[in-house]
């Protein structure tokens, strides 16, 4: 059996389709959490609840794990024929149950839409990810773990046959041999007939002349015998060449029947186990066509998971965004008088109307240019949205504060103080809430455990950002018009304090809430 007749197989090559879930809203080298693709920043984590971030990380995960069931259902379908052709060519060789994949996927897509905080939720898209590999590397690995079984089972089928063959191939070389040899013997008698009498004639006239020098008889004869073995060594060379020559275009179809015939022969030989080498071909051929357009047909599909994974992205997204500019809008009103007294000097510049109007109009694009990407599923647009959109909000910051005189110490306590005010009530009260259910609490385990971590972060960070909350309190009852930076920059710590104070809260209540259910 020659090489090229071996029967090969197809293996179902890279299966694994990318889950890259994104939550971008803002800079990059702003976020907290950024794992198998998912990224939270921090303007996502100041303005959105817990549940909110679960729920857009559940929405999206949901949309893109759909090409990964997409796979399983097919390998489910075409999967038992490809088994059914290993375990007739006698090839033993489990291949992968896609059902187990799927109740894996299944069971980690539920940890992820119900974990109590976006940490977790992450956590359970890094090991929906890892399932997506182990079926990229599983599956991947088919070609060369049944390449080496089938490699070793024609070497079988050859150590059966090959012996039969080699007697049979050279039976027929015999038998064109002896058909040919009568040929060859008449080239070659028909060559030593018109050389014989040249030669003889040759030999005659060298005895002649040695006699006539004066050579003896002994010396004579060596000469001739001598003479006569190069005649008979070089008609022996140019008869062998006269008959390969003619009988060239013969032997060669000889040899090239035998080696046709000992294809047939070879294939009549290995007979059942040859075919059913060559069937395992078709259904892994059909096997990786089906995920192929399996996968396809589910990364463009319109399916109400992208549908509801947009729109949710995009909601919250936008009510983070809307966030920030909630908070800008009261500070461009409190510049207004300053910003209308620049514009007047300057028409370059703009005044609060054309700021708030200019806001709103970015605010708009940003939508819809969030939208647009997330519709496609395309990171790199988003990122682009969430940059021009930063890139805008520093600018107008920047005018906002290029008018003179707006951010005395005075002005900024009379912007902060309601709001640290309110702050501090609410964290008093958190505090009591925490350290309460930490007394109350008796519970075991590692849902215990993470409870009380909880807890116990919670309060530190509590207490901790009260006594910032009383520290602006007490710059502000002594601040005059004098420089603000101090102040503001007092007010931005509290800003980042306020987020990490609320996640550790929710983080806690979360954690608390699904014990409850659980129990």
């Amino acid at each position: 059996m020659q090489r090229g007749t071996r029967a090969g197989i197809v293996a179902v090559g890279a299966l694994a389709v990318a889950l890259v879930i994104g939550f971008a809203v803002g800079r990059n080298d702003e976020a907290q959490a950024q794992s198998a693709g998912v990224i939270i920043p921090d303007i996502a984590r100041e303005f959105l609840s817990q549940a909110e971030l679960v729920e857009s990380v559940c929405a999206t995960t949901r949309w893109r794990a759909l090409e990964l069931f997409a796979v399983i259902d097919a390998l489910r379908e075409t999967q038992p024929a490809a088994q059914a052709a290993l375990n007739a060519a006698s090839i033993n060789y489990a291949l992968p149950d896609p059902e187990a994949y799927r109740t894996q996927a299944q069971a980690t897509m539920a940890s992820i839409c119900s974990a109590p905080t976006v940490d977790q939720a992450v956590a359970g898209v890094d090991a929906l990810f890892a399932i997506n590999v182990d079926m990229e590397a599983r599956y991947g690995a088919l070609s060369e773990a049944l390449g080496g079984e089938i490699e070793a089972r024609v070497d079988v089928i050859e150590q059966n046959i090959r012996p039969q063959l080699d007697a049979w191939a050279a039976q027929q070389r015999a038998e064109v041999e002896a058909e040919l040899q009568p040929e060859g013997q008449a080239i070659a008698d028909q060559y030593l007939a018109q050389e014989q009498a040249a030669a003889q004639a040759r030999i005659e006239a060298m005895a002649e002349s040695l006699v006539a020098g004066g050579a003896g008889e002994a010396e004579v004869t060596a000469a001739v015998n001598q003479e006569i073995a190069a005649l008979q060594a070089s008609a022996n060379a140019v008869i062998t060449a006269r008959v390969q020559e003619a009988l060239a275009g013969r032997i060669a179809a000889a040899e090239a029947r035998i080696r046709a015939e000992a294809e047939t022969m070879a294939e009549q030989l290995a007979g059942r186990d040859a075919s059913t080498l060559r069937a395992l071909q078709a259904p892994f051929d059909a096997m990786l066509a089906r995920v192929n357009a399996a996968v396809a047909a589910a990364r463009t599909a319109d399916s109400p998971e992208k549908r509801a994974a947009v729109e949710t992205r995009v909601r919250l997204a936008m009510k983070a965004v809307d966030g920030r500019l909630a908070l800008a809008r009261p500070l461009v009103e409190a510049a207004r008088a300053e910003l209308a007294s620049r514009a007047a000097a300057n028409a370059a510049l703009p005044d609060a109307d054309e700021i708030l109007a200019a806001m709103t109009e970015r605010r708009n694009r940003l939508e819809a240019d969030f939208r647009a990407a997330a519709q496609v599923g395309d990171e790199t647009a988003f990122a682009a949205a969430s940059t021009a959109f930063q890139a805008y909000w520093e600018q107008m910051a920047a005018d906002v504060n290029g008018a003179t005189g707006v951010w005395t110490a005075s002005r900024v306590c009379e912007q902060a103080l309601p709001a640290v005010t309110s702050g501090l009530s609410e964290a008093e009260s958190a505090l009591q809430q925490i350290q309460g259910a930490g007394t109350g609490f008796v519970g075991s385990g590692d849902d215990g455990q993470a409870l009380r971590t909880a807890l116990a972060n919670a309060d530190s960070r509590l207490v901790d950002y009260i006594d910032s909350l009383r520290g602006v309190n007490a710059a502000c009852s002594s601040a005059g018009d004098g420089e603000a930076r101090e102040l503001i920059a007092m007010l931005d710590g509290l800003r980042a304090e306020q987020v990490e104070v609320r996640l550790a809260v929710e983080s806690a209540s979360e954690i608390a809430r699904a014990i409850g259910e659980g129990n």
